[in-house]
């Protein structure tokens, strides 16, 4: 039995218990989801290269076709934007590449030959006005609303099920996944149904919906599945609904989540639309009011356009007309940070708030594996900030256990308190001394700087008071404090170089 199988079998062995008895899809087909499993490095290697190979031979015939229009259409419709998006993505590439290798072999050995403090009980958070002059002086517009917290599936489904429901004028979903299962399919119908009196639009991903839908939640076999194929043509069948798949140009993706309805509500956060994301996984959304949501209004519009035949004409006159900040007599300030083609406010945002942290740094991500947050983070705890780590125990992507657990490793030898959730949590969130931010981006080089994405960040203490202890503290509390590094693998570091270019 592994090192932290051991120490969780001793501590809390009947929850461990039943996490062992409820293995994720995933862990019933790659042995590398596992924690520690018996079996080297090789076995584990053919594994995947047989996966590899059996995605190639048997699923990617349903990838191909939408692959070539990406890039035969897509190119037409952006004949400008589309190949400066290339060279761009090159740069951003072999930039991480160097960076990655400074940060291994002169970065982190410097700051790991400093000692870890004690954490200062007197010491003052920052000043709130620093990171807000930062964010109007890179040019963020700060938005008002009112944000509630939703937490985990059964609370948002329900309430997002109810507010479909009462629709009178439109509907717009921005996801990543429209999965065709049992959950998926429930809204689905309300959708078609809807469709009828008000105008109903839809922009999924094609290559995050195409790859769920040959994936079966961990609760799936409780009931019966629909079986259906293709969810796009589904929603398409005796329908108005107007859908469109993203592009998926040079293999990139849309990953935002944002439903508004009415065009004076709307939903935000971490969860796509499918039977995880209400059963399964721990996650977290917000309903929205005021003037945010028009600006969410806007960042749908400009996904949209990018997805309709000469993409660029509608771009460069979305780019010209004059955009004006909606004021409201009430809410919160909100600052709209985006991960898109040429901007990564999310990931400059959060390294900035990061540095500018003097109290505490709480985070909750399943995927913590860039380079640069890490060592961010480190170096918080070395400066004497409570700097704390919450990652899932059962990661619901092949080399994402591998590449955690060396992130793991690399936070504990710094000091940074990790925590581990039994289970799958699909939070991304964080706090800053009183700054909150969350929505849809990972700690990964995917969601800084090559998906597009979309993360609020606030400093309203209501909202951020109760982000910090309804869900990250809540998170800590419901996980395993991870105090000794695990021992590591050759397959460890395999998966945490893959993932490097994830």
């Amino acid at each position: 039995m592994d090192q932290l199988t051991s120490t969780l079998n001793t501590q809390h062995p009947m929850l461990l218990c039943e996490v062992v008895r409820q293995p994720t899809d995933y862990e019933a087909r790659a042995p590398n989801t596992q924690i520690r499993e018996t079996g080297d490095f090789c076995r584990r290697a053919v594994v995947l290269f047989l996966l590899v190979c059996s995605g190639c031979s048997t699923r990617m015939g349903a990838y191909i076709g939408p692959i070539v229009e990406d890039h035969t259409v897509g190119l037409v419709s952006r004949p400008i934007s589309g190949p400066v998006e290339l060279l761009w993505r090159v740069k951003t590439i072999s930039a991480e590449t160097a960076e990655r290798v400074g940060f291994q072999y002169v970065r982190f050995p410097r700051l790991e030959a400093k000692p870890i403090p004690s954490l200062a009980t007197d010491r003052s958070m920052m000043s709130h006005d620093r990171l807000r002059k930062w964010l109007k002086w890179k040019g963020r517009p700060c938005v008002q609303g009112r944000l509630s917290l939703l937490l985990d599936g059964d609370e948002y489904f329900q309430r997002l099920e109810d507010v479909l429901a009462d629709a009178r004028s439109s509907i717009r979903i921005q996801t990543f996944i429209f999965d065709n299962d049992d959950v998926a399919l429930e809204v689905a119908e309300l959708l078609k149904r809807k469709s009828r009196d008000l105008s109903v639009r839809i922009l999924a991903d094609g290559i995050g919906s195409r790859r769920a839908w040959e994936i079966r939640a961990p609760s799936a076999d409780a009931v019966p599945q629909p079986g259906i194929a293709n969810m796009f043509d589904y929603l398409q069948q005796d329908s108005a609904i107007e859908l469109k798949r993203g592009r998926n140009l040079w293999l990139s993706t849309d990953h935002s989540k944002v439903i508004l309805v009415d065009d004076r509500l709307a939903f935000f956060g971490g969860m796509n639309i499918g039977r995880e994301y209400r059963y399964d996984w721990r996650d977290m959304m917000v309903e929205v009011e005021g003037p945010l949501v028009r600006e969410f209004k806007r960042q749908f519009e400009w996904s949209w356009n990018r997805t309709r035949l000469f993409a660029d004409f509608f771009l460069v006159v979305d780019r010209l007309r004059r955009h004006t900040i909606s004021k409201g007599a009430e809410g919160g300030e909100y600052w709209i940070l985006l991960t898109t083609p040429f901007r990564r406010q999310i990931f400059d945002a959060q390294l900035k708030a990061i540095r500018l942290a003097r109290h505490h740094v709480y985070v909750e991500n399943p995927y913590l594996w860039n380079q640069n947050m890490l060592y961010r983070l480190c170096e918080a705890r070395k400066r004497g900030v409570d700097v704390r780590v919450t990652i899932p125990l059962h990661v619901n992507i092949p080399i994402g256990g591998g590449a955690n657990r060396v992130a793991l490793n690399t936070l504990l030898r710094h000091g940074v308190r990790v925590f581990l959730y039994p289970g799958m949590t699909h939070v991304k969130a964080a706090v800053f001394d009183g700054w909150a931010c969350f929505g849809t981006a990972n700690f990964d080089d995917l969601s800084l700087h090559k998906n597009v994405e979309m993360d609020l960040m606030t400093d309203e203490a209501g909202f951020a008071g109760s982000l910090e202890a309804e869900l990250l503290l809540d998170g800590q509390d419901s996980s395993y404090e991870i105090k000794t590094p695990l021992s590591l693998e050759m397959w460890d570091e395999l998966c945490k170089s893959l993932a490097n270019f994830l």
